[in-house]
């Protein structure tokens, strides 16, 4: 999840827990401080820093920090658990296509599990009707220079186990959607696209919604 932040800015940070782990361990240090000290003294900084970030970015840890106010502003917390809501095209595609009524559906409800690190984000979808599944294959977080507001890019792996007629068993996706953090919670709200049965002119897209699960 670091791309919601400057690279420059993420090794800053390592840079400076690397430093102030290196000043404590010159504070302690008693023996004859020589160039090999110094140097050893300067790697067990390194491995300290990286071992901090390990244990605090790839672990539980990291979403428990991103609920702090400092750190939800550059981390937005979206790990847990949400409610997804896709409206789709549908309705127009079957009106064109001269397809009944009641096949297929235009909007689909299904709870998405989000688990974000910080060197990763990942995004598992299931409908409520159990009727397909979705995992992502790419996701990217970035942050808009001129309003800094922050994006949740992703693209995914749809499996239907038993499709109708109008679908296929398997397709990829895509979707972008804004992240809010509001005083009433967060919210993500975009659009997404999908290649499926793209070559019967059934490719939909739409908006969609993600809004926090309640317990």
């Amino acid at each position: 999840m670091y791309q919601s932040v400057r690279l420059f800015s993420l090794f800053t940070a390592f840079g400076v827990v690397a430093f102030i782990i290196f000043i404590i361990m010159l504070l302690n240090f008693k023996d004859n401080f020589t160039i090999f000290e110094f140097i050893k003294l300067c790697l067990s900084s390194i491995s300290g820093a990286g071992l901090f970030f390990l244990l605090v970015g790839q672990t539980p840890l990291f979403p428990l920090l991103c609920r702090l106010p400092i750190v939800r502003k550059v981390f937005p917390p979206i790990d847990g658990k949400w409610t997804a809501v896709l409206e789709s095209n549908w309705d127009k595609i079957r009106e064109m296509k001269g397809i009944p009524e009641g096949v297929g559906n235009s909007r689909v409800e299904g709870e998405v599990r989000i688990v974000s690190r910080l060197l990763f984000v990942r995004i598992n979808f299931k409908s409520t009707t159990k009727y397909s599944r979705s995992k992502t294959v790419c996701v990217s977080v970035s942050r808009d220079e001129q309003d800094s507001t922050v994006q949740l890019n992703y693209i995914y792996e749809n499996d239907t186990d038993d499709p109708e007629s109008t679908d296929s068993s398997r397709h990829n996706g895509a979707g972008r959607v804004t992240i809010s953090d509001d005083p009433g919670g967060v919210t993500m709200e975009g659009t997404y696209w999908t290649d499926r049965k793209w070559n019967e002119g059934m490719n939909t897209a739409g908006k969609v919604s993600f809004f926090r699960k309640k317990p």
